[in-house]
């Protein structure tokens, strides 16, 4: 079950990964961290963002999206700057890549590592293409 986030929670996590998060990921993860991302063919459980506020919320996030990245980069060519923002349960990952235009930030554009190809692909304009529950 998918529940809200706070500010400060993500600010804390943007601080730890050295870049901001996009504007409609921000959003979406605050008021719905986690959850089930639908498109036409695929399925994706979205990582939680870490939320330290009390034991149940850290409990409820402990594959938050660092924890996900960081496994994620034990595979070979996975690329280093990506960050892991959900799975298909097929070994897939949902990532987001830096902005072209701004190393301190991710861009809207939603990615997935396709791990058996090992190759990047585009998904999405943003996360707001998909249908969250």
């Amino acid at each position: 079950m998918a529940f809200n986030i706070t500010e400060e929670q993500v600010a804390l996590t943007e601080e730890e990964l050295g870049r901001k998060l996009p504007p409609i990921y921000r959003q979406t993860m605050m008021a719905n961290n986690g959850g089930t991302a639908f498109t036409e063919d695929d399925q994706w459980e979205l990582h939680p963002i870490r939320d330290s506020t009390d034991r149940k919320r850290l409990s409820r996030s402990c594959n938050h999206i660092l924890v996900e990245t960081t496994s994620a980069q034990q595979w070979r060519e996975f690329p280093k700057e990506a960050l892991a923002i959900g799975g298909n349960g097929m070994g897939d990952v949902m990532i987001l890549l830096p902005s072209p235009s701004d190393s301190t930030c991710y861009a809207d554009q939603v990615f997935v590592y396709w791990h058996e190809a090992r190759e990047v692909k585009a998904l999405a304009n943003d996360l707001s293409a998909f249908e969250i529950e």
